[in-house]
């Protein structure tokens, strides 16, 4: 159902950003995060630590967007009460920026780019893998669906994985594949909490 809910969110993102002649205006990933309520905690977090004109300007990138929920879960589990401490924090928004590096890649990627135990270098620098795997008919959560997409980032101490909720959202600067959880990589130790 949540696949669903983010499909038809994106879809309505882009009506909503109609011209003067009603013709659909296309979306930058920033402009994409701003307009949809699900991507609220990512654009602000965008703002907060200075990225919103990277995902604004002229690129090719692709980003795995964790919605609200992943990333209010991710700043739990690194050990804040919610994101806005993250901002209030200058060690925590580093971790912040890099973690939110390692949901982006700088090619343009579709989903039918990626292979099943496909190694994905990140902007961050560090790699995450790629998990296919079938969907049976009866268990699927929109026609047509033959696969799940699964990330699995390498931080063994914050063990962290991510399906792919929607797919393919094209954008003017790339293409933005919404996900239900936070990946996290290997990060310093001394800059965790």
């Amino acid at each position: 159902m949540k696949k669903i809910a983010l499909v038809v969110i994106a879809f309505a993102a882009f009506s909503c950003t109609k011209d003067e002649n009603n013709v659909l205006k296309p979306l930058s990933i920033a402009e994409l995060a701003r307009v949809t309520p699900e991507f609220s905690d990512f654009s602000r977090s965008l703002d907060s630590l200075g990225l919103t004109s990277t995902f604004e300007s002229a690129g090719n990138f692709t980003v795995f967007v964790p919605d609200n929920d992943a990333l209010g879960a991710a700043a739990t589990a690194l050990g804040f009460a919610n994101l806005d401490s993250i901002f209030k924090n200058p060690a925590a928004r580093l971790v912040l920026t890099n973690i939110l590096r390692y949901h982006v890649v700088t090619t343009g990627v579709l989903s039918t780019d990626l292979a099943n135990n496909q190694i994905v270098t990140s902007l961050y620098g560090q790699d995450f893998k790629v998990n296919i795997a079938p969907v049976l008919e009866e268990d699927a959560t929109y026609p047509g669906e033959k696969n799940t997409i699964t990330l699995t980032g390498n931080n063994l101490d914050i063990p962290s994985s991510a399906i792919v909720v929607a797919r393919d959202v094209r954008c003017t600067n790339g293409i933005v594949h919404p996900i239900d959880a936070v990946i996290v990589p290997m990060l310093p130790a001394s800059r965790r909490k």
